[in-house]
């Protein structure tokens, strides 16, 4: 038999319920083409050679973090692990 929770503690558990879920349908959009205030600009193909990129990218994903790209001076694509 369960203990009763008071509706303080209730309350408590409901917002954070709401918050884990918001946090996780972020996640799954994270992987969507758009972004909220921002522009889908193209993309670009990761091969079997850019394994270890693709793996970087989704770890930073996992960990909540945006990745930002930027084109150098010579035309190479960098890639920033960012924290919103």
């Amino acid at each position: 038999m369960r203990k009763p929770i008071s509706q303080r503690e209730a309350l408590r558990l409901k917002k954070r319920v709401n918050e884990l879920e918001t946090r996780d349908r972020d996640r799954s959009n994270c992987y969507q083409s758009s972004y909220p205030g921002g522009a889908h600009l193209g993309e670009v193909g990761f091969g079997d050679s850019e394994i270890e990129l693709r793996g970087q990218v989704k770890a930073a994903y996992k960990l909540g973090h945006h990745v930002v790209g930027k084109l150098d001076d010579e035309g190479n694509l960098m890639l920033f692990a960012v924290k919103p």
